[in-house]
């Protein structure tokens, strides 16, 4: 009898633990139409995280301290004459000749200078002899209003205008000498260069065809095409000063006349190097 009994207790404990096991399995299986969890992802240490706003900003500042460095800004005044030059009109048979300049005048500077790079360079008894290149950029505005009629420098206020402004960049090619004295930095630097220029202007002009016939023409360009531009320079550098004589042209065609700008100035210049 206490046999039987417990025959039956045993297969009533077997019985409850085979009706358990699927429960267990569909408890363990995940949902149809679910995937298994994901793994938790790791922790990451909090100097290990990704760099603060403030450690971009340093970087994007550092970069571009890096990319200007050595490139310059000349700021100065001087005295400039502009003389523009309008020829070969299409109306009186592509000739006509027209000149008018300022008669000279105050006139500020503003230049951007690439970095310098040199070819060649040579000792001297005094500081050294360089031959290097660079690339240069101006901008410049003009107002002519004296009609040459008779001398090539000065003209006569005959109620022509034309008036405009430039932007100029070129690669230009220096000889360099200095320092000229120990332990300053002073030093001539001669440079010739050729580029192209943005060039808009607008005004009348009074032409003078080889018959001896005078027109009055109207003249305008607003910068449908690049110009060719030529410089030359002469620099007398003192630390961030210099005294800058420069000179240089612009030449170009208009729809109705073909055109020459020039400038001649001597000015007193300080440089903002970055």
């Amino acid at each position: 009898m206490a046999r039987t009994g417990c025959f039956a207790l045993r297969r009533l404990a077997l019985a409850v633990s085979l009706a358990t096991l699927p429960l267990c399995a569909f408890a363990q299986a995940p949902l149809p139409g679910t995937s298994e969890p994901p793994a938790s992802a790791p922790v990451v240490p909090a100097d290990e995280a990704a760099p603060s706003n403030l450690e971009a900003l340093q970087g994007a500042a550092q970069r571009a301290a890096e990319t200007v460095r050595g490139q310059s800004l000349t700021l100065g005044l001087g005295y400039a004459q502009t003389t523009g030059k309008f020829s070969r009109f299409r109306d009186i048979g592509n000739n006509g000749l027209a000149e008018i300049t300022d008669n000279g005048t105050l006139a500020p500077l503003v230049q951007y200078n690439s970095q310098e790079s040199y070819f060649w360079q040579r000792p001297l008894k005094v500081g050294s002899a360089a031959l290097g290149y660079n690339f240069v950029a101006n901008y410049a505005s003009f107002s002519l209003n004296r009609q040459l009629t008779e001398g090539p420098f000065q003209g006569a206020n005959v109620g022509t205008r034309v008036t405009g402004s430039y932007l100029t960049a070129a690669p230009m090619v220096f000889v360099r000498l200095g320092p000229l004295y120990p332990g300053r930095d002073i030093s001539w630097k001669l440079g010739i260069g050729a580029g192209a220029a943005a060039v808009q202007y607008k005004g009348t002009v009074i032409a003078t065809a080889p018959s001896g016939a005078q027109y009055l023409e109207r003249v305008e360009y607003n910068a449908d095409s690049l110009s060719l531009y030529y410089m030359e320079i002469w620099e007398l550098q003192v630390e961030h000063w210099s005294l800058l004589f420069k000179g240089d042209q612009t030449i170009g065609s208009a729809q109705h006349h073909n055109f020459s700008l020039e400038e001649y100035a001597l000015t007193l210049a300080y440089t903002l190097a970055f």
